[in-house]
C-alpha cells in the first residue's frame, strides 16, 4: 500500500495536491479553445492561457465562455459534467 504523508501546508483533494493558503478563491471561467474546441479553466482575471491540449495561446476575450464558477474546484466539476453530457450526446447519436 502506497501512502503519502503531506506537510500541513498541503491539501490533497481527489488525488490532486494543492498548497493551502497561498491564494484566495478566484472566480474561474470555463472557455473553449479557439483552435481545438476543448474546455479550459481560466481565472476570471487572466487575459490569455495556453491550451493544454493543442498548445495554442487562447485570448479570453475571443474565446467562447461556456460557464463560470466561484472557484477552480467548482469549475473543474462543471467541466467534468459538460464532458460527460457531450459524451452521452455523442454516444446517443451514434446509436441511431
Amino acid at each position: 500500500m502506497n501512502v503519502t504523508f503531506l506537510p500541513k501546508c498541503y491539501l490533497s483533494v481527489c488525488g490532486k495536491v494543492f498548497r493551502k493558503g497561498l491564494t484566495e478563491m478566484v472566480q474561474t471561467n470555463v472557455i473553449e479553445c479557439t483552435n481545438c474546441g476543448n474546455l479550459i479553466l481560466i481565472a476570471a482575471t487572466q487575459k490569455s492561457r495556453t491550451c493544454p491540449y493543442c498548445g495554442v495561446r487562447v485570448e479570453t476575450r475571443r474565446a467562447n465562455k461556456v460557464a463560470s464558477a466561484e472557484d477552480a474546484f467548482t469549475a473543474s466539476r462543471v467541466v467534468r459534467s459538460l464532458k460527460e453530457q457531450k459524451k452521452l450526446h455523442r454516444d446517443g447519436q451514434s446509436a441511431r
